[in-house]
């Protein structure tokens, strides 16, 4: 997620400059400057089943081909935002 709201935060600022081109970087750096280093490496690539339907549907999914992962874990990323 922090590289998709970078890049929103990015684009935000971009397109709608007027009115926000700093308070998405400001919003940005708020929120994940709070981050422990320890982790920043880490992104979780898809949020895990919130219940048992969600987790039947992404069964189903993968029954019909679809490549989705079965481990939610945090996975270490190697490039920088």
């Amino acid at each position: 997620r922090r590289k998709a709201y970078a890049k929103i935060s990015q684009i935000l600022s971009s397109e709608r400059r007027e009115r926000l081109k700093n308070v998405t970087k400001e919003m940005f750096a708020a929120v994940y400057g709070t981050e422990n280093l320890s982790t920043r490496h880490l992104v979780q690539p898809r949020t895990p089943p919130m219940s048992e339907a969600a987790k039947q549907a992404m069964d189903a999914l993968r029954s019909a081909g679809e490549d989705i992962t079965m481990d939610f874990s945090p996975q270490p990323v190697l490039d920088e935002l």
